[in-house]
């Protein structure tokens, strides 16, 4: 009976996300949406465990992980509570592109807080902190392309001081090396 009322909550949630998104996933909808109630009863059920760091369609039909869904969202609560789990890995990648969450936290947030955690998260390497998608942006690259939030120099300085490069300066180390 328990299993049953769980599964019925759960198919609940998901018809209220795919009765408004009907391309989008449920679990990367409620982590886009912010809400966290829905996305910790999608975890705890187990219904989600393979969409932590698979892609889905979000609400503007975009194919992106969750992670990356709630850090372009700025959904500080949701991305909190992912970067607590262990199948969470910063540096995977978070789309098509070969962009992960430290592309978005640069490219679309307005404030310095999720990028603060996502760097300060164990899987953040320095890989992750330079990684290049597949148009050879670094996520530094994309703060100074894409974001155009008065955040945009605290996010500089902030990558910058974890050793971010932009892709032209890390093409001259590999030169030099």
């Amino acid at each position: 009976r328990v299993l049953q009322y769980c599964t019925q909550k759960i198919d609940n949630i998901n018809e209220n996300y795919k009765s408004t998104y009907p391309k989008g996933h449920p679990f990367i909808l409620a982590c886009q949406h912010g809400n966290l109630g829905d996305v910790k009863k999608m975890i705890k059920y187990q219904r989600y465990s393979n969409k932590l760091l698979g892609i889905g369609k979000d609400s503007n039909n975009y194919e992106r992980t969750a992670l990356a869904s709630a850090v372009t969202a700025e959904r500080e609560d949701v991305v909190t509570y992912l970067l607590s789990l262990p199948e969470i890995d910063v540096s995977i990648k978070a789309d098509k592109s070969d962009c992960n969450a430290l592309h978005y936290a640069g490219g679309f947030n307005e404030r310095t807080y999720i990028l603060e955690i996502l760097l300060d998260h164990p899987t953040c390497t320095n890989d992750a902190i330079n990684c290049l998608d597949k148009y050879g942006n670094t996520p530094l690259d994309r703060v100074f392309t894409f974001n155009k939030s008065d955040a945009k120099k605290s996010l500089i300085t902030l990558f910058e001081n974890h050793g971010a490069k932009r892709k032209k300066e890390l093409e001259a180390l590999i030169n030099a090396a």
